[in-house]
């Protein structure tokens, strides 16, 4: 991707520079509300409305890509508390736990005693 910039980049600079060099006979600019003028050659002045133009340009673009960015965040935002709200949904219910014995679903007898392991186990424990 570089090497495609200035590919593209170099021809640019290029006619640049032969604007500025064929271009270099001096013109008066005045400015309107004040009383100034100044001489300029035309390919500084040309240059110099292209750059004007290009931030008046990257200035209008990032106004509008902070407003898009909000947005996104907001929308991120939202993505999260409906996926935590899906994964609520998703989660096991508060109820009994079923076991499947021969082909049925049964629940589990409530006084079950618990096992006592092995006599090793019991053993060891003491």
């Amino acid at each position: 991707m570089r090497l495609f910039l200035w590919v593209l980049s170099l021809p640019v600079f290029g006619a640049v520079v032969v604007f500025v060099l064929q271009n270099r006979f001096q013109v008066p600019v005045s400015f309107w509300p004040f009383d100034v003028e100044v001489t300029l050659p035309v390919s500084i002045l040309a240059l110099g409305c292209l750059i004007i133009g290009f931030v008046a340009g990257a200035l209008v673009t990032g106004l509008g890509q902070i407003k898009t960015q909000f947005e996104a965040r907001r929308l991120r935002k939202d993505v999260a508390a409906l996926k935590d709200k899906v994964e609520q949904a998703q989660s096991p219910l508060p109820c009994a736990p079923t076991i499947l014995y021969k082909g049925r679903y049964q629940h589990p007898p409530e006084n079950v005693p618990k096992s006592q392991g092995s006599r090793w186990s019991r053993w060891f424990q003491k």
